[in-house]
C-alpha cells in the first residue's frame, strides 16, 4: 500500500513537466499579451491560371470570409495546399538598423523583403544571424480553429526586449510526397511582419491573431485525346467514337494504380488497385468517356509531370478494344520550356498536344482530331456464304434448273414424234374401218 501511495505521488510530481513537455496550442481568446499568433493559409493556384488578371491579395491580418472568398482570386481560384513547411525569424535588429539607414517606412521595408530573392534571403540569415524563433510549422488541417486544410500555426512574442517585434516569415520547403511540382523558388514570397498589427477599419484595436495567405505556383497538365474508329487494315481518318470508357493509371512498383474519384478541383491525386481488380466495375475509379467528337479529357483532373496510362475499359459497338488501347501513354514534361527556353509539349500516344485555352481544348485540336488514338473494326471470325458461281460452258443450265439440258430435249423431242406418229395411224385406222361398215 505504502509502495502504491509513493507510486502516486511520483505520478503528481511529475505532471507539470509532462505538461510542459506536451504540444501546446491556444486559440486567439487564449493568447497572452504579450504574444501573437500567425495563422498561415496556404493556397495554391495551377500556373497557367496565375496570369495578370489574378487579383492579388494584400494581408491585413484578417482572415477572409466565407461571402468575400466567394469573388477573392486568392481563395476562389486556388486551393489550400498541405505539407508547406515554414520558419519564422525575429529579424527586430535588422529592421531598425535598415529603417535608420536608409531612412525607410514599414511598408518600404516589408516591400523591399518581398522583392528580395529567395537565394538572398537565406543568405541574409546567414549574415544577419537572425534567430528562429520556436520549430518550424507544417501546413495540415487545422485543428484548433477549424479553418480546413493549409493552414499552420505559430505563436511569437509581440516585443523583443523594449521593442516591438519583427518577424520574417520564410517558405522552407514543400513535402515531395504530396505528389505535386510547385515551384516556390519564384512566387513563395518572403513575408515581414512589423507588429504591432491593427485592425484595419479599427485604428487603435491591435491584432492577436494575424491571418497571412501566402500562395505557390503549381505545375500541372491536363491531358485530353480524340477516340476515332476505321475499317480495320485502313488508314483512312475514320470516325470519331462516342461512348467509349476509360480509366487512368501509373505504374507504382511494377503494379497499376488508378486514378480514383476525389473532388475535380483536389490538385492532390489519390492513387488506388481497383476492387477485383476490375476497374471498370470500381466505382471508386475515375471514368472518362468519350463524347460525341470523341473527345477524352480527365476534366479538370490535373497531372504533376510523370508518365501515365490511359485505359480502355469498354469499346463502341463494332470496335475492337486491343491491347494498344489499353496502354495509352501520357507523358507530362518537368516544365513549360526546356533549358532553351523551347516549348515542352505533353505528348499522348506519341502525339504532341496543344495545350488548354482557358481550361478548354483549343479549336486546332478539334479541326485537327490531335492527340488521336484509334479503335479498329472487330474481325470477322465467320465466312461469308459464297456466291453461286456460273457454269463453265456459257450455254450450259446452272444445276437444278427448270430448263432441260441439249441432249434431254433431243430426246424428248423423238418421243414426242412417236406419239404423234402412233396418234395419226391409229386414227387413220379408224376411220377406215368406218367406211367398211
Amino acid at each position: 500500500m505504502k509502495k502504491l501511495l509513493c507510486l502516486m505521488l511520483q505520478l503528481l510530481v511529475l505532471l507539470p513537466f509532462v505538461a510542459v513537455l506536451l504540444p501546446q496550442t491556444m486559440s486567439a481568446e487564449e493568447l497572452g499579451e504579450d504574444v501573437v499568433e500567425f495563422v498561415l493559409h496556404k493556397r495554391m493556384i495551377r500556373d497557367i491560371d496565375y496570369n495578370d488578371q489574378f487579383e492579388f491579395h494584400e494581408n491585413d491580418g484578417l482572415a477572409i470570409s466565407e461571402e468575400a472568398g466567394k469573388t477573392a482570386d486568392i481563395i476562389s481560384q486556388t486551393v489550400p495546399l498541405n505539407g508547406a513547411t515554414f520558419a519564422v525569424y525575429d529579424m527586430t535588429d535588422y529592421y531598425h538598423d535598415k529603417k535608420a539607414a536608409e531612412n525607410m517606412t514599414s511598408r518600404e521595408f516589408v516591400q523591399q523583403i518581398a522583392e528580395t530573392s529567395r537565394n538572398n534571403i537565406r543568405q541574409l540569415i546567414t549574415e544577419e544571424r537572425l534567430a528562429q524563433i520556436g520549430e518550424s510549422v507544417t501546413t495540415g488541417k487545422d485543428t484548433v480553429g477549424g479553418l480546413g486544410d493549409g493552414i499552420a500555426r505559430i505563436q511569437v512574442p509581440k516585443k523583443n526586449q523594449d521593442r516591438d517585434a519583427v518577424y520574417l516569415i520564410f517558405e522552407e520547403s514543400i513535402d515531395p510526397e504530396i505528389g505535386l511540382n510547385v515551384d516556390i523558388d519564384q512566387t513563395a514570397i518572403p513575408i515581414a511582419a512589423v507588429l504591432p498589427i491593427y485592425h484595419p477599419t479599427e485604428p487603435t484595436e491591435e491584432l492577436q491573431e494575424i491571418h497571412i495567405y501566402p500562395k505557390n505556383v503549381g505545375y500541372l497538365r491536363d491531358p485530353y485525346f480524340f477516340k476515332y474508329g476505321r475499317q480495320r487494315g485502313t488508314t483512312e481518318k475514320g470516325r470519331p467514337l462516342e461512348g467509349a470508357v476509360f480509366a487512368l493509371y501509373q505504374m507504382i512498383e511494377g503494379e497499376k494504380y488508378y486514378l480514383d474519384m476525389a473532388p475535380a478541383n483536389d490538385l492532390k491525386n489519390q492513387w488506388i488497385k481497383p476492387a477485383n481488380n476490375d476497374p471498370l466495375n470500381d466505382k471508386n475509379v475515375s471514368k472518362f468517356i468519350s463524347d460525341k467528337d470523341g473527345l477524352v479529357t480527365t476534366g479538370q483532373r490535373f497531372l504533376p509531370s510523370g508518365t501515365y496510362y490511359f485505359e480502355e475499359l469498354k469499346s463502341v459497338e463494332g470496335y475492337e478494344m486491343d491491347e494498344a488501347s489499353k496502354q495509352i501513354e501520357v507523358i507530362v514534361p518537368e516544365s513549360w520550356v526546356d533549358a532553351e527556353g523551347q516549348p515542352q509539349y505533353v505528348m499522348v500516344n506519341g502525339q504532341k498536344m496543344a495545350e488548354l485555352e482557358s481550361g478548354k481544348v483549343p479549336a486546332s485540336a478539334y479541326e485537327s482530331a490531335t492527340p488521336r488514338v484509334y479503335n479498329e473494326t472487330i474481325k470477322e471470325t465467320t465466312d461469308k456464304p459464297k456466291e453461286p458461281s456460273g457454269p463453265s460452258n456459257p450455254n450450259q443450265p446452272v444445276k437444278g434448273s427448270v430448263f432441260p439440258q441439249t441432249n434431254e430435249a433431243r430426246t424428248l423431242i423423238s418421243l414426242l414424234g412417236i406419239l404423234l406418229l402412233l396418234g395419226a395411224v391409229l386414227l387413220i385406222k379408224k376411220e377406215r374401218g368406218e367406211k367398211n361398215e
